[in-house]
């Protein structure tokens, strides 16, 4: 073998080595660039994808319990923890009077959009309220006979949204009152979620 084949041979194998070379570089960068698309895809899917409670978070409606009572009330998931706040009272023309208010905190377990149309949560909760009840004068001037009562409980809720908006409430406690009773509660609610 000469000196010319010589080099020519190696001329050769050196510009194969160096293509070649060149696609696997090219295939790794080209990977490497494709695996962090998909993991950026990924990431961006996860946090702009968000479910019922994380779109529409707040809520108005009418919340009815035992024994507290209910009436109007508000509710707001901030990610994982919520707060519920309820006041309701009535009067009968001068007879009886009847009023509650309530503080609800609660940590959402579980919460998913089980379909485009529906979601549901588990939360368990601590209720605390208070409620006055009783007879209001017969006649001007006569004594206004209210009873107090002071409740400290807890228990499990479920949250049932339709349309993203459209929200019921069934919740289950033990609740515990002052003048001294135990008991167990139960409540519900509708509402529209925003």
């Amino acid at each position: 073998m000469n000196k010319k084949n010589f080099l020519l041979i190696v001329a050769f194998v050196c510009f194969t080595a160096s293509i070649y070379a060149q696609n696997e570089v090219s295939d790794v960068n080209g990977g490497e660039n494709k695996i962090n698309t998909e993991v950026k895809t990924i990431a961006q899917n996860k946090t702009a994808k968000k479910n019922a409670f994380q779109l529409n978070p707040n809520s108005l409606g009418f919340y009815a319990c035992y024994p507290i009572t209910g009436g109007f009330s508000y509710q707001r998931w901030i990610d994982k923890f919520g707060i519920q706040i309820t006041a309701g009272g009535f009067a009968l023309h001068n007879k009886y009077i009847d009023y509650n208010v309530q503080l609800e905190l609660q940590g959402m377990v579980f919460g998913k959009d089980v379909a485009s149309w529906f979601a549901t949560a588990f939360y368990p909760f601590a209720v605390i309220g208070h409620r006055g009840s009783g007879s209001a004068y017969a006649n001007p001037g006569d004594p206004i006979d209210l009873k107090f009562a002071y409740y400290l409980g807890g228990g499990f809720g479920v949250e049932l949204i339709f349309v993203k908006h459209l929200s019921f409430t069934l919740e289950l406690s033990l609740v515990g009152a002052y003048p001294w009773e135990l008991t167990m509660g139960g409540g519900g609610s509708i509402r529209f979620r925003f």
